[in-house]
């Protein structure tokens, strides 16, 4: 997602609707899966990099950008997949960028 900030997340956005879709009235959801995973890592990595951030570690703000960005492809496609992270999550929604 960092690599395409430039030229736009539709391709993305789309990527996700449609692996999404296609599986809805599947009984087994290979793609939903993988998508909790994706956002269960996602999440855990902003965690680590505060983590370093309050260790004082050198750390890449791009990273975590990219990684809120992506969480909310994510969210936008399919909101029920950051239920879960919603409290560890709302710190950031307040959060201005420059």
């Amino acid at each position: 997602v960092a690599a395409c900030r430039d030229t736009g997340y539709d391709w993305f956005e789309q990527l996700l609707q449609n692996l999404l879709k296609s599986e809805e009235d599947a009984s087994y959801k290979p793609a939903k899966k993988a998508c909790v995973q994706l956002v269960d890592n996602l999440v855990e990595h902003i965690l680590k990099y505060e983590e370093s951030l309050a260790e004082s570690k050198g750390v890449n703000s791009t990273r975590l950008v990219a990684c809120i960005t992506t969480l909310y492809l994510f969210s936008k496609i399919r909101a029920q997949l950051m239920v879960k992270h919603a409290m560890t999550m709302q710190p950031y929604l307040t959060t201005k960028c420059n």
